[in-house]
């Protein structure tokens, strides 16, 4: 969102610092499309391994 909204900070960069700072973000109201969009990019990085691990883990400190 902040991407789709504010276009015109990459040439803000060239204009320098000062240009930068008095530059004021422009926000909208996430959606529920935005959540999903995101959803569809982010991959798990946890390997099954690492979730057996975790859940060994897990189940050892509930023992103590």
């Amino acid at each position: 969102m902040i991407e789709e909204m504010n276009h015109e900070i990459p040439g803000l960069i060239d204009q320098g610092l000062d240009q930068v700072k008095k530059y004021r973000i422009k926000v909208r109201d996430l959606t529920r499309a935005d959540f999903d969009a995101a959803a569809r990019l982010i991959h798990p990085q946890t390997t099954p391994e690492d979730m057996a691990r975790y859940v060994r883990w897990k189940e050892s400190v509930q023992e103590e």
